[in-house]
């Protein structure tokens, strides 16, 4: 699909394109944030990206891409539970369905986006909670959600997330006190501050430097960092703590 221009330039899609062109997507994301039609339009976007046979970006014009803006391709599944909460039977048929080889791509890709995830019930995300720890090769789960709060943390940390938000990157950096702070910073920081006093002291607090060393890692060996995290990064002193796993997730 052709995506808007503003929504091009964002970091929420350099991201995702990174992603694609390097083939080091993980298998669960969270794209997570107030506007909704952007985190819609990005992630059919990245699922017709995973499954075009053609480029790495998606075409839009061969046959799998229009099948997947239709949802109407075997290899993707799309639920919406903005009217009606995603169900955990729902859920349940998804993992049955996805627990066979892939239809039509021959990388064995297959895609699920789940949208307003923040709205299914608990059973639900238990039940996706399942599926999360024991994903199966050449699936991608994309999960939306207007905020992280309705979400289980357990399905939270296992997601690697995008943030789409109002918040003006353009504007923050011409102020004096972070006009030498990288994009890539402030935005990653805004996700959890809008303070422009709090983004320039976590921008060189250890624990935002140990929260993009752990998510080097967890691109690309996420079982290393599960061990990795106890010997090298984990805190001693609780609030230290409780704020590195903020910074990272």
């Amino acid at each position: 699909m052709t995506l808007p221009t503003p929504l091009k330039n964002s970091l929420a899609y350099q991201q995702i394109e990174r992603a694609l062109l390097h083939d080091t997507y993980a298998h669960a994301y969270l794209f997570v944030g107030p506007i909704k039609q952007d985190i819609h339009d990005l992630a059919f976007f990245f699922s017709q990206s995973i499954l075009c046979p053609k480029k790495k970006i998606a075409c839009d014009t061969c046959s799998s891409c229009l099948r997947v803006m239709m949802n109407e391709h075997p290899d993707f599944r799309y639920y919406n539970g903005a009217k009606k909460a995603i169900s955990k039977q729902e859920i349940d048929n998804l993992q049955i369905y996805f627990a066979k080889t892939a239809v039509e791509n021959k990388q064995n890709h297959r895609v699920c986006f789940l949208e307003n995830m923040d709205n299914a019930s608990l059973a639900a995300q238990n039940s996706l909670l399942k599926f999360l720890e024991e994903p199966s090769d050449g699936i991608v789960l994309i999960l939306s959600a207007s905020s992280k709060v309705a979400l289980l943390d357990t399905i939270v940390s296992r997601c690697i997330s995008i943030h789409f938000s109002h918040y003006d990157l353009c504007n923050i950096q011409q102020t004096d006190l972070l006009q030498n702070i990288q994009e890539e910073d402030i935005y990653l920081l805004s996700s959890i501050t809008t303070n422009e006093v709090e983004i320039e002291q976590y921008k060189n607090s250890e624990e935002y430097i140990s929260a993009l060393k752990m998510l080097q890692e967890f691109l690309h060996n996420e079982e290393e960092l599960l061990v990795d995290y106890h010997i090298l990064f984990k805190p001693k002193e609780k609030e230290k703590h409780l704020l590195l796993l903020k910074l990272f997730f």
